[in-house]
């Protein structure tokens, strides 16, 4: 009488395939048991080459490019109203701050004359009182919709790539270190977040600021403004320089601080 375990390794088996929660499929195609080799290549053929490049299009081991509007792409509607009160108030904080050079030319010609003229000072106080007052409020609005709205799309992007992995088939973990996948997902998020929060906050207001304060220049005193704004081309080249730099330098941090987090999240998780 054969036994049972010889009888079961002769037979073929067959993979069961799960629902997947996503269109990617992200195993390799599974190959039907049938004897027939060129009627199984005719019919899947052309179905292999369609999952093949789908993989090749949305699976990649590196870093991966793309829009930044993409980041928001799980924003929900209080998510999208954050992100407008955020924008909205960091550029009006952003168009208040060069306001400050016409209030100080103004204190400074009530000071210049002879005598003092006090209700140029005291209204040019008061303006100062104003503007610290609107660029305060502001500047918290704005932090605290852009905090909120980043964090909000930093849980959503960590639930949609834990819920990704989980369909990940299992040749996936056998070609990457399942123990790094926590470490990777908490360092990459906080990222994202610091980008998607104060420092995108940080570069609409700063790019306001630079607007107005053209603006302003050529409306009070165009001429100066000219002659100063003829140094724009070195200062644009030596900030080309440095911003050139400081990515190098800090795409050369992230490397070794990946690699320290990679083997600490290992270390740890064994």
């Amino acid at each position: 009488m054969p036994r049972l375990d010889k009888i079961s390794d002769e037979l073929p088996y067959q993979r069961m395939e799960t629902p997947r929660a996503t269109a990617v499929d992200v195993s390799d195609p599974v190959k039907p048991l049938a004897t027939d080799k060129e009627g199984t290549n005719s019919e899947s053929g052309g179905s292999n080459a369609k999952e093949s490049g789908l993989r090749d299009e949305m699976v990649h081991d590196g870093p991966a490019s793309f829009k930044f509007v993409k980041l928001y792409r799980f924003a929900t509607a209080f998510d999208k109203v954050l992100l407008t009160v955020g924008i909205i108030t960091t550029g009006a904080n952003g168009a208040l701050f060069p306001l400050m050079a016409i209030v100080f030319g103004n204190a400074l010609t009530g000071f210049a004359s002879t005598p003092v003229d006090m209700d140029s000072v005291n209204s040019a106080s008061l303006d100062y009182l104003y503007i610290a007052i609107f660029m305060f409020f502001t500047d918290y609005v704005s932090y605290v919709a852009f905090y909120y709205s980043a964090e909000r799309q930093m849980k959503a992007l960590r639930s949609e790539a834990l819920k990704h992995m989980l369909y990940m088939d299992i040749s996936w973990y056998d070609k990457h270190d399942a123990l790094q996948l926590s470490s990777r997902l908490t360092g990459d998020t906080v990222r994202i977040k610091d980008g998607m929060g104060h420092k995108l906050g940080y570069a609409i207001r700063y790019m306001i600021q630079f607007i107005v304060g053209f603006i302003i220049g050529f409306a009070r005193g165009w001429d100066i403004t000219l002659v100063m704004a003829c140094v724009m081309p070195i200062m644009a080249i030596s900030l080309s320089w440095l911003i050139k730099t400081m990515t190098i330098m800090a795409e050369f941090a992230q490397k070794v601080g990946d690699t320290g987090i990679d083997a600490n999240g290992g270390v740890s998780e064994q």
